[in-house]
């Protein structure tokens, strides 16, 4: 089974005849009363990645380590400057493979590649705890003594000596900066690598990829090149949280990956056309794959908050028991239906195809001598241009269900000249920051009216199954009649999006 938690501690290089702080300086430490004594221990740690070191990349450690008191599997993920989440899973026999459970949220980054062993490390520890005056541990300070061995070619063996602050769980942020005083008046310095496998790696892996914030008079496609990298990271990230559970991870990732193609629809003078229209169609199926689950959760949360507020005599039958299981039913099957996606190779060449392209970008499309803030404006008017003729559209249909859909296109139409107004903002004045606020404002209510279209939809389909058991229907039509009801009339969300031209 796998733990999750939250590790937050420094690092520190020392040399090798620099003397612990004695105990003295150690219960001067804020909520310190004693300093246990240090305990001796013989780490083996062995270090997993691809040949590429594609996790070492991303500031990513995957290991299998024994001896110590926490022998096992650990998955440490960077969430900040001093903090990492641990997954850990128990340790097995000698020789195991790695744990699908702590690969699955690391594929995002290894894909199909084989992850194999690329370093060994031997630590010789001494830890010394310190206790507050509930006897809990604040925090731990180890001294040390590391070799490593290198298990890829390009790699020498090493050896270095370091210490270690980490937070227990009775300790508090401030604890680490009186401790790095207390350090560093002792000899210390701030360690120049992440973590250990960090420092055995030395000059390797390559750092990550750097994308500058565009400038104004910068070539037009840094401004793309910079909005896909900011959204495939944002995707990466959410990629990851998925397939951990976390919450709204589902959504995020839809929204990373639509606007990942609305940039490349937006900008599309600075890439090559098929490229770009390969991209796009495959980010629009893995949002087509993200969306039943979203869809169904969104579903539930609306009914499940209409129902609280209906008297208790309109609620009729198990109506609240069938909506959460049809829906938690639809849940759990878009749930699978997105983890299928995200473990396929058409998903993998997806991301491989996006990290080329920021790689590749600005290339010298058409317009190359456009600057950024050029064609920010272009691409701003260009989807201004995409909403009038969507509000004329509503205009135009007469009937509910083609005004509906024709809303629909209009909010669709709205959301994307909401992605351009954001994505100009690194080469424009506050103004557009505004402007996509109220975008933004407009989307929400015609996302409203999609929503309530939707929720009548699917109550139709609820109480036919109602039917089916022979349960009463008249809740589902109360609130179907409150949908309807509460819904903005279409001339006046034409008139919203019409204020954005």
């Amino acid at each position: 089974m796998v733990q999750d938690n939250l590790e937050i501690e420094r690092k520190y290089d020392v040399g090798e005849s620099t003397a612990v702080p004695p105990v003295e300086a150690l219960t001067g430490l804020p909520g310190v009363v004693g300093v246990e004594s240090p305990e001796p221990w013989t780490l083996h740690a062995t270090y997993y990645d691809t040949p590429g070191l594609a996790l070492a990349t991303q500031g990513v450690t995957l290991r299998r380590r024994s001896g110590g008191e926490d022998p096992g599997w650990t998955l440490k993920l960077p969430v900040g400057e001093s903090a990492r989440q641990e997954l850990t899973a128990p340790l097995g026999p000698e020789g195991e493979p790695v744990p699908e459970e702590l690969l699955q949220p690391v594929r995002v980054h290894v894909r199909r590649e084989p992850v194999v062993p690329v370093v060994e490390l031997r630590t010789e520890r001494r830890a010394r705890r310190l206790v507050g005056p509930d006897h809990e541990v604040l925090a731990t300070v180890t001294d040390d003594q590391v070799t490593a061995r290198p298990r890829t070619r390009g790699l020498r063996r090493s050896s270095w000596r370091e210490w270690e602050v980490e937070l227990g769980d009775g300790g508090r942020d401030g604890l680490l900066e009186a401790a790095e005083e207390v350090l560093v008046a002792a000899g210390a310095t701030a360690s120049s690598s992440s973590s250990k496998l960090a420092r055995a790696l030395g000059n390797r892996p390559a750092p990550l990829l750097h994308v500058p914030e565009p400038r104004r008079q910068d070539p037009a496609g840094h401004l793309l090149r910079y909005a896909v990298h900011v959204h495939l990271t944002h995707l990466k990230e959410q990629d990851q949280r998925l397939r951990r559970g976390l919450d709204d991870s589902v959504h995020q990732l839809r929204i990373a990956a639509r606007r990942v193609r609305a940039a490349l629809t937006s900008y599309r003078e600075e890439l090559d056309g098929d490229l770009r229209r390969f991209v796009r169609d495959e980010l629009r199926w893995l949002g087509r794959e993200l969306g039943g689950a979203r869809d169904a959760q969104v579903m539930r949360e609306r009914l499940d908050r209409h129902l609280e507020v209906l008297p208790p005599d309109l609620v009729r039958g198990p109506v609240r028991d069938r909506v959460r299981h049809e829906l938690q039913e639809q849940h759990a099957e878009g749930c699978a239906q997105a983890m299928q996606a995200l473990d396929s190779g058409r998903y993998f060449a997806l991301l491989d195809h996006l990290d080329q392209l920021v790689a590749d970008l600005p290339g010298d499309g058409v317009a190359a001598e456009q600057t950024a803030r050029e064609a920010a404006a272009a691409a701003v008017e260009r989807e201004r241009r995409r909403v009038r003729k969507a509000a004329k559209a509503v205009r135009r249909a007469d009937a509910p269900p083609e005004t509906d859909l024709a809303l629909h296109e209009l909010r669709k139409a709205t959301k994307r000249l909401r992605y351009a107004a954001e994505s100009a903002r690194p080469v424009t004045g506050k103004s557009m920051r505004r402007y996509a606020k109220a975008v933004k404002a407009v989307q929400d209510r015609l996302g409203e009216h999609q929503d309530s279209v939707v929720a009548r939809a699917t109550l139709v389909e609820l109480s036919e199954q109602a039917r089916r058991h022979g349960e009463d229907g008249f809740t589902y039509g109360v609130l179907h009649a409150g949908e309807r009801e509460q819904a903005a009339p279409p001339r006046r969300l034409r008139q919203h999006a019409r204020s954005l031209l």
